[in-house]
């Protein structure tokens, strides 16, 4: 149905209490008309059904989900005191595996220095591999110049348990 986009049949529909009867075309009027209950038994059942789902745990976290979202946006001391984000000079990223290379190649991307650690030397220079990898794969779809790949690549700083190295 609705959902799953199923389609049924009118006897189905009929038994789920989807439809209040099933008549002949010629019937349809008259049956509409013996079947109509009022606008003010649908206002009732509407008003009762909008009752519960108000009340219901689901509505309730949504309401709790608007809110919370709406308040992220207003810290208290933050703010309202007209406070402004200071400036990043360097990040540092820790750890070189798979979500931290691609941390760190998003920033080089947005041109932050970036230092990497990890406490293998092995997986360290997998991570700088990666990073070469990924800036190169932006640089042959054109995103950046070969200038700007080979700054990138210079730019970052990887180190081994506080010992820098040079890429």
């Amino acid at each position: 149905m609705m959902l799953t986009s199923k389609t049924i049949k009118g006897e189905e529909a009929h038994a789920l209490g989807l439809v209040d009867a099933i008549v002949l075309l010629d019937e349809l009027i008259k049956t509409a008309k013996r079947n109509n209950l009022g606008s003010r038994v649908g206002l009732r059942k509407e008003a009762k059904a909008s009752r519960m789902l108000s009340q219901s745990d689901t509505s309730k976290s949504l309401v709790h989900v608007f809110f919370a979202q709406r308040a992220t946006s207003k810290i208290p001391s933050i703010t309202d005191r007209g406070m402004m984000p200071r400036q990043v000079n360097k990040v540092a990223v820790v750890g070189g595996g798979l979500m931290g290379i691609r941390i760190a190649t998003t920033l080089i991307l947005n041109y932050f220095p970036v230092i990497v650690k990890e406490v293998n030397e092995n997986i360290l220079q997998a991570g700088i591999n990666r990073v070469k990898v990924n800036l190169k794969s932006q640089m042959v779809k054109g995103t950046i110049p070969l200038e700007k790949f080979e700054k990138m690549v210079i730019a970052r700083t990887m180190t081994i348990r506080g010992r820098i190295l040079s890429t």
